[in-house]
């Protein structure tokens, strides 16, 4: 029991292989993803660009210098975790996935006009398989602005709230939209667009939450889901806001929405960032239709009577982390998250802490050490022992990428 819910859970923490870093975009004055990924959504496979600048003063690796085209990503992580139902320790590989570009139409000029990018994760388990798999359309190849400057197609990211590689937050957990999960992966149409400098917007029309990208419409009652995305910069100042809306439909249950605010202040002479999140939804804790089991296992395992008090309520997710760069290649950080299933219940609510570091070893490789605390409100959860979002936890895992 023990062992399968350790490769369980620890599965769950790092199986995400987005690259995404707000801070850096932020501090470089970049509201637009494509500075360094190729998906203007956000998040997924890094560019040449991305490569280099996530390199961090290191020297590239040969490889990745080379060939722009391809990305391999690995993550091994050792954890411990324990609380009023024991402890849960051991080692596991949590991914490695592999990514191609590939650009396919170019413009007289030679610049690149269609694109397709596809990236599969072959570590065994739950989340293995066919990760981003669509085709990227250019209306303005060599130009950084436009209204309607990208066109997407195919399976991708929902374009929903602050994209960084902490996917398995309360936000992510609360909306379905971590890369980790059976739901984050949709597909569908998304028009992206630079309209400024300081703006960057993303509408997209799916086949909704929890079907993993799979599905293809088969009767009146198929899901559909519509996001609407945007982020301002803020003029001469290392910093941007975002605002998340999503929509969903199936007929066999009523329309459920979720909004999110989300922000970056970055202060590089204080070699600090601040990266925040706030995001309410309503129908979101059904797992059946909308959300993913994983829902359910953290937070509400045994619980339920609870769980089918909440499962139509309207909820609250909040997230806020510190990062302090000490050194180049050393930065520690603070998070704080919170959870509410019910808003009008906020004694009933999850928190977690946690503090740690990240330490830069080359161009390809990092070590992420983190240790958190995990409490809930609600009476009786905690002492049930168990769901996930309760105890103490400590892990570190290296990420390999090139």
């Amino acid at each position: 029991m023990g062992a399968r819910r350790f490769v369980t859970l620890s599965v769950f923490l790092v199986t995400v292989s987005a690259l995404a870093r707000p801070e850096y975009a932020a501090r470089s004055n970049a509201v637009s993803c494509t500075g360094c990924h190729f998906s203007p959504l956000g998040s997924g496979p890094r560019n040449i660009t991305g490569k280099n600048y996530g390199m961090r003063n290191f020297q590239m690796w040969k490889i990745p210098a080379a060939q722009p085209y391809t990305s391999i990503d690995l993550r091994p992580i050792v954890q411990y975790m324990s609380n009023d139902a024991g402890t849960v320790k051991g080692a596991g590989l949590m991914t490695i996935t592999g990514s191609v570009h590939a650009p396919i139409n170019f413009t007289q000029e030679g610049e690149n006009r269609t694109q397709m990018v596809v990236s599969h994760n072959f570590a065994p388990g739950a989340y293995g398989g066919l990760r981003e798999a669509y085709a990227l359309y250019d209306f303005y190849p060599g130009e950084l602005l436009g209204w309607f400057k990208f066109l997407t197609v195919g399976r991708f990211v929902a374009p929903y709230g602050l994209m960084t590689d902490e996917h398995r937050t309360y936000t992510r957990l609360q909306t379905n939209t971590g890369q980790g999960q059976a739901g984050s992966f949709h597909t569908g149409v998304a028009l992206s667009g630079d309209p400024f400098f300081n703006m960057h917007y993303d509408l997209a029309f799916t086949n909704g939450f929890n079907q993993g990208g799979q599905s293809r419409p088969t009767d009146d009652s198929s899901p559909t889901a519509e996001f609407a995305n945007l982020r301002l910069k803020f003029p001469q100042f290392p910093s941007y806001v975002g605002f998340s809306y999503a929509n969903t439909e199936k007929k066999a249950i009523p329309s459920s929405w979720a909004a999110c605010a989300y922000g970056v202040i970055a202060a590089p002479t204080l070699r600090t960032a601040l990266l925040f999140e706030s995001s309410h939804a309503r129908g979101f804790n059904d797992a059946t239709n909308i959300n993913s089991g994983w829902l359910q296992t953290y937070f509400f395992a045994g619980q339920t009577a609870w769980y089918g008090e909440v499962q139509r309520s309207q909820s609250m997710a909040n997230t806020a982390q510190i990062n302090f760069e000490l050194l180049p290649t050393f930065t520690l950080l603070y998070k704080y998250e919170e959870y509410i299933p019910d808003v009008d219940f906020h004694g009933d609510y999850f928190q977690r802490h946690g503090v740690g570091f990240r330490y830069d070893m080359d161009a390809g490789t990092y070590l992420n050490v983190r240790y958190e605390t995990m409490s809930a409100g609600k009476e009786g959860v905690e002492s049930a022992g168990q769901v996930l979002a309760v105890g103490n936890a400590l892990y570190a895992f290296m990420h390999i990428w090139f």
